[in-house]
């Protein structure tokens, strides 16, 4: 299976999640893009890709039965990720698009 940036967008459009923690032990101004799935092959795939184009990720089991990958490149690493889908976003497009505004406009900031 060969994969693309667009097959990416489209599965993080349907199990994917934008995480921008808000206050409490996280530090403000981090973001977190991860996605879900029951099976971890896809996830391992994707893991290879994200990694041959430069980013450090993990697949790791979650509390509900389903695995997640995450990327670990902090917020740039993030928002690399988040520059590279969105031209093919569907339904998380305005989200990444808000997400990637936001952070160019602000920045990181503290609490």
């Amino acid at each position: 299976m060969k994969l693309t940036w667009q097959y990416i967008a489209g599965f993080f459009d349907g199990e994917g999640c934008i995480s921008v923690p808000r206050g409490s032990k996280h530090t403000r101004g981090s973001l977190t893009c991860i996605m879900y799935q029951k099976r971890p092959e896809v996830l391992y795939k994707i893991q290879e890709f994200l990694t041959n184009h430069g980013f450090s990720c993990t697949v790791a089991p979650n509390q509900r039965d389903q695995y997640h990958l995450y990327i670990k490149d902090g917020l740039l690493g993030n928002l690399r990720f988040l520059r590279e889908i969105h031209p093919y976003l569907i339904v998380k497009k305005v989200e990444a698009q808000d997400t990637l505004r936001f952070f160019t406009v602000f920045g990181a900031y503290q609490q």
